[in-house]
């Protein structure tokens, strides 16, 4: 279930008037609210946020592997073999798994 967050906007009716159009049951009239009031909504955040250290630690971890599968891609470059498919995918693969 998500739940959501709502924070009251002021300065709605400044310039301008908004109101909600209901159609009444018998489909020919409708009932005109004002609305005075205006509120956004956004899903609360369920998860941790990284602080900076953490965060720098995981980019470093990402640099890395990353770094890693472009040199497994140079060292193999010179002969395109299926070996060399083999040797790029299982490069990736043992690199992703570090992450």
């Amino acid at each position: 279930m998500y739940r959501f967050k709502g924070t009251r906007e002021g300065g709605i009716s400044e310039n301008a008037s908004f109101f909600i159009f209901m159609q009444c049951t018998d489909a020919k009239t409708f009932e005109a609210y004002p609305i005075d009031e205006w509120y956004s909504f956004a899903p609360q955040v369920k998860y941790r946020y990284l602080d900076i250290d953490e965060a720098e630690d995981e980019y470093n971890k990402y640099d890395f592997v990353h770094m890693e599968f472009d040199r497994c891609l140079v060292k193999f470059s010179g002969n395109k073999t299926p070996l060399y498919y083999f040797v790029i995918i299982a490069c990736y693969i043992i690199l992703v798994t570090y992450i």
